[in-house]
């Protein structure tokens, strides 16, 4: 768990946490404040990676006078992405709606009092909530069709620079099953023959009447 300097004023660590070695940078932003931001665990960061992201860091320090946002979580997050995002699109109201049923029926009731960075940090709560509603009943396209919104609203996360990953970009979507084809017996291929023989003379017969 010991640190090492970074060539400029920041430091990585790899740590070994119960859950499994995750890094971390530690750094000064533009007011001073010391930030300490666990980015994620191996085998997806590793030294290279983690030391990489500290050098984005202190470039949008030294650049941006960058200053660490305070912890926001899923649910006033997603009140900002209604407000000051969402209007500026000119998406139909149904389109807001859906977004809004799907917030406030299935997301924010499971992933609501999570920060962002906790999300970002723990990309196996999304798994979690995955699999945590498919046990509840619900349809594997119903699961599918929530992802998106989520997508869409930590993306823009990142385009922010709130958080700097996108948890849900890599999870895996729930396996849609495929309706089984409906095969009909010889029994019932004759009767629709003779229902379709019976039809084709009734219009025969109406036309030679005609």
């Amino acid at each position: 768990m010991a640190a090492r300097p970074d060539p400029k004023w920041g430091r990585v660590w790899r740590y070994q946490g119960p859950r499994g070695v995750a890094w971390r940078i530690r750094y000064r932003d533009a007011s001073g404040r010391r930030i300490l931001e666990t980015l994620g665990k191996e085998p997806a960061w590793d030294r290279t990676r983690a030391q990489k992201e500290l050098r984005r860091r202190l470039v949008d320090v030294e650049r941006d006078h960058y200053r660490k946002p305070q912890p926001l979580t899923l649910a006033a997050f997603a009140e900002r992405w209604q407000t000051e995002h969402l209007p500026g699109r000119g998406l139909k109201q149904t389109t807001l709606d859906s977004y809004r049923q799907t917030l406030n029926r299935h997301l924010l009731p499971a992933l609501g009092q999570h920060t962002l960075t906790k999300l970002e940090a723990n990309p196996e709560l999304i798994d979690r909530y995955i699999s945590q509603k498919l046990q509840s009943g619900l349809a594997p396209k119903t699961v599918s069709n929530q992802l998106p919104v989520l997508q869409v609203m930590l993306k823009r996360a990142v385009r922010w620079r709130l958080i700097s990953r996108n948890p849900v970009q890599d999870c895996d979507r729930p396996r849609l099953q495929q309706a089984e084809m409906n095969v009909l017996t010889e029994t019932e291929i004759a009767r629709l023959w003779n229902a379709y023989t019976q039809l084709e003379r009734d219009a025969e017969d109406e036309k030679q009447k005609g």
